[in-house]
């Protein structure tokens, strides 16, 4: 997911094909469909989880530079 969310954020939604994204990472198109319906449930999957992942992040810096 994280090199599908950089691919996303190198190429662009516009520009953004699942055979691309599949070239680019190395995969066959159909381990893509496998896991998504489609580009755009891609696309949403590799969002939700870097907003996972940075939210994860911002939450363990503020409690760990919180004194209560």
């Amino acid at each position: 997911m994280e090199a599908c969310f950089q691919y996303l954020v190198d190429k662009g939604l516009e520009n953004a094909s699942v055979k691309n994204l599949c070239k680019e990472i190395g995969v066959l198109s159909g381990s893509i469909y496998y896991w998504f319906e489609g580009r755009d449930e891609m696309i949403l999957n590799a969002t939700f989880y870097e907003l996972k992942n940075v939210t994860e992040d911002l939450f363990n810096f503020a409690f760990a530079n919180t004194s209560n």
